[in-house]
């Protein structure tokens, strides 16, 4: 079975929604986890930090809450899953959708 990587990209405005707002959809995240976890396809997975650094050609680096990009990174995860289009199945679940989107990537370990 190989891994396939889902990265979760949004443009959306988190600071515009209220705490209730946030909490239901931290909820519908959790859930999605949950139920990849039962399902035995997962691997990892979580929300990434706010603080980036990108670089380029060595030691240069662009600094930012962001990396030149209208959609910011903002989770990933790994599963098992038989062939990508299974992969694309099981990210077409994923609550990040309801704000942006999966990008779905075998991944190869080295």
């Amino acid at each position: 079975m190989a891994k396939y990587m889902g990265l979760a990209r949004d443009a959306h405005d988190w600071s515009a929604m209220s705490e209730d707002e946030l909490g239901e959809v931290m909820q519908q995240y959790v859930k999605w986890s949950e139920e990849l976890q039962a399902t035995g396809k997962a691997i990892a997975g979580g929300q990434l930090g706010d603080e980036v650094k990108v670089l380029r050609g060595g030691m240069a680096a662009t600094d930012g809450p962001y990396a030149e990009s209208s959609e910011l990174l903002g989770g990933v995860a790994i599963i098992e899953a038989d062939s990508l289009a299974e992969a694309v199945e099981v990210f077409s679940t994923h609550p990040n959708l309801a704000f942006g989107s999966i990008e779905v990537r075998e991944y190869i370990e080295l």
